[in-house]
């Protein structure tokens, strides 16, 4: 299903989507890790101040740019910066120069998008504010609370704070929204089972922490393995003991994930982790240290947004590649943080390219959904703000 032409309908040339593909491969090229966007960080801001934006640079590499038009509504738009430790199995021309190093999740793709919208947008006359924010360590989820916690964004009083991810399953071209989550909170927790060693050959006399640890891995599989009607996945990755051949082990370590689609299915799970191991752990008679850091609250949409965002997307893809039948993920973003505070919207825009998943070695964004993201930017920024070019 044919997309319409954004350039005729923003007037957005050849030029500028050509100019925004170059950003994105010379991003691609030179990825840096989470806290460490430097040079990420210069071409951002550089870029931003030569077309005219307020530029402030704070909380280690964040960017947050201003364009002020006049008395009316803010609007923001966040782009991830970041890149991973991965190394590329990619033969390109724009392939990583870094070694260990690649944008494995698209980040490149969502900084260059928000730059070529920028550049739209600094020739647009509107009324009101609008911010530009470009955070760092999303990968590690520190970046948006880090964001917040120095206070870069206390000055504006948002009326629509969005932000975008590729997504390779959804073709190229379509753009994906949801009523409610997008994403799902992501906590992370360890357990530390303490009990009495023995002699495999006296188990009667055990406190066995290897049973207590069974029992609490088992449960957790029974219950919240999969993906429970109430959008909650519990999952333990690392099962470590300090046993020998001819020792039970006095201390067992579990560490795993919580995550949830509602801030009442965050609750209840983290909860029900607390109950549970109590419970088991009285059964076996020993004792346990729950361990729960909170990572990412759910990303979820803003009901007053909806029609807007739907308007918007309808524009810069057309109505037949705007999808709302895709479930949201259990994976995080912490722009969750950021939905706490103001109305957002997290959008998804298709890869189209299902067999390079988010975070492998083969992963590259496509730049075909490079035009649909500037035009979907655009698109809002003149719903909210009233952006037109000047004739």
């Amino acid at each position: 299903m044919e997309a319409p032409d954004i350039a005729e309908t923003y007037d957005i040339d050849e030029g500028l989507i050509s100019r925004t593909l170059e950003l994105r491969r010379w991003l691609h090229r030179n990825p840096e890790l989470s806290g460490e966007e430097y040079q990420t960080t210069s071409l951002i801001a550089d870029t931003l101040r030569r077309l005219g934006y307020e530029v402030q640079l704070a909380a280690g590499t964040g960017v947050v740019a201003v364009l002020r038009r006049g008395i009316g509504r803010t609007l923001g738009i966040r782009a991830d910066i970041d890149a991973l430790p991965i190394v590329e199995a990619n033969q390109l021309p724009h392939q990583s120069q870094i070694a260990g190093r690649m944008h494995a999740c698209g980040h490149d793709g969502h900084m260059a998008i928000l730059l070529g919208a920028a550049e739209w947008l600094a020739s647009a006359t509107f009324s009101g504010t609008l911010v530009l924010i470009f955070q760092p360590a999303e990968e590690i989820a520190t970046g948006a609370k880090t964001m917040l916690d120095a206070g870069m964004l206390d000055d504006f009083d948002f009326d629509a704070f969005v932000g975008l991810h590729n997504w390779p399953s959804l073709p190229v071209g379509q753009i994906a929204l949801h009523k409610t989550a997008s994403m799902a909170s992501a906590d992370r927790f360890t357990i530390r089972l303490k009990g009495t060693p023995y002699h495999p050959a006296m188990l009667d006399r055990a406190r066995s922490t290897l049973g207590a640890a069974s029992s609490i891995v088992l449960k957790i599989q029974e219950d919240f393995a999969r993906t429970t009607d109430e959008g909650i996945v519990i999952s333990v990755s690392e099962f470590e003991a300090d046993g020998q051949r001819s020792l039970t082990p006095s201390t067992v370590d579990l560490a795993g994930t919580v995550r949830a689609l509602t801030v009442a299915g965050r609750e209840s799970a983290l909860a029900y982790l607390k109950d549970m191991t109590n419970d088991v752990c009285d059964r076996y008679r020993i004792a346990s240290d729950l361990t729960i850091s909170r990572a990412c609250p759910a990303c979820i949409n803003s009901p007053e947004l909806e029609g807007l965002v739907r308007k918007a997307a309808v524009k810069a893809a057309g109505i037949d590649n705007v999808r709302d039948d895709i479930p949201p993920t259990m994976g995080a973003d912490d722009f969750g943080y950021f939905a706490q505070r103001w109305p957002c919207s997290y959008i998804w825009l298709g890869n189209g390219n299902p067999d390079r998943s988010l975070h492998s070695a083969s992963y590259d964004f496509n730049d075909d959904a490079i035009p649909v993201g500037v035009g979907l930017w655009v698109a809002i920024a003149e719903l909210v703000l009233g952006a037109i070019l000047p004739n």
